[in-house]
């Protein structure tokens, strides 16, 4: 391994989406490496704006992150378009 590897500490990883989502640790492995940063991100998004740190815009989630979670955009009632997860 050389000094420019990253560290993954896959427990806390599949610890805090067991702990959001309620999911098993056969299922947080299916998912794919895109899919866990991505959930890892929207969840520190809406911790930041809980806690009044808005944080930088690098939290928030564009349509493509979304679109490449498996999110589709769907038209609503009131004619306004939103992306479903």
């Amino acid at each position: 391994m050389d000094d420019t590897s990253y560290d993954i500490d896959w427990a806390e990883i599949v610890d805090i989406l067991a702990k959001e989502y309620g999911w098993t640790i056969e299922y947080i492995k299916s998912l794919d490496l895109g899919q866990i940063t991505l959930l890892l991100k929207v969840i520190k998004a809406r911790y930041d704006k809980q806690n009044n740190n808005e944080g930088t815009t690098d939290n928030e989630l564009s349509i493509s992150d979304l679109k490449a979670m498996g999110g589709k955009e769907q038209t609503r009632e009131d004619g306004r378009k939103e992306i479903v997860i």
